[in-house]
């Protein structure tokens, strides 16, 4: 009889301990450059693909290359993004491009090719060097006027389609971005990045 008290008590132990892990979140870290697939909305994998491909794309591009070296010899182009130059035209319209935004400016300012302007930045600076004209601060205030002004504009928008038949559906985006010659208003660089994603229902339950 006591051995099998033991053996109850053991099995009971046993099945509290593996309830216990069943139950348990499992917490763990992910590469953050590693492309998942979840649903077909536009992902943090999207975003990430489509940085790297607008922006490998206006560095390379020798026509791009050639016409800088042409307008801007002695000095690096400066761009600027304005609030609301990225469009969303897609059916999520929670969809934050500003993520978007912050990597193409990233990539740009550390490709060595480009200068940025932040526009709002821009827009503080400005109010602070009112103030200090008010309140005479020092003289080491940037003059109005010798603050950087954007040569570049650039500006995009991301478009969505939806498909559907029988039980598969796809939704496809296409990311279009111009940069925009301010001096000019000629288009010097633009191109377009495409992603196709798919989804099927099982052929039973939902």
């Amino acid at each position: 009889m006591k051995i099998a008290k033991l053996w109850a008590v053991a099995g009971v132990a046993a099945l509290s301990a593996l309830l216990g892990t069943g139950c348990s979140t499992t917490v763990g870290y992910r590469d953050a450059g590693e492309a998942t697939t979840m649903t077909r909305d536009f992902s943090r994998a999207d975003l990430q693909q489509s940085v790297m491909s607008m922006v490998d794309s206006m560095l390379a591009n020798p026509v791009l290359q050639r016409k800088l070296g042409q307008q801007f010899p002695n000095r690096y182009p400066t761009i600027s993004i304005p609030p609301g130059a990225l469009k969303n035209e897609t059916y999520q319209m929670g969809l934050n491009l500003a993520s978007l935004t912050d990597s193409i400016r990233t990539k740009l300012i550390n490709s060595g090719v480009f200068e940025f302007v932040d526009v709002q930045s821009d827009a503080m600076l400005q109010n602070e060097m009112q103030r200090d004209m008010v309140m005479g601060a020092s003289s080491d205030v940037i003059e109005t006027g010798q603050q950087a002004v954007a040569d570049y504009i650039l500006y995009g928008t991301l478009t969505e389609m939806r498909e559907e038949a029988g039980r598969t559906k796809e939704s496809y985006y296409k990311l279009t971005m111009q940069l925009v010659n301010k001096k000019t208003g000629r288009l010097d660089w633009a191109d377009e990045k495409e992603i196709r994603k798919q989804s099927q229902r099982p052929v039973f339950g939902l």
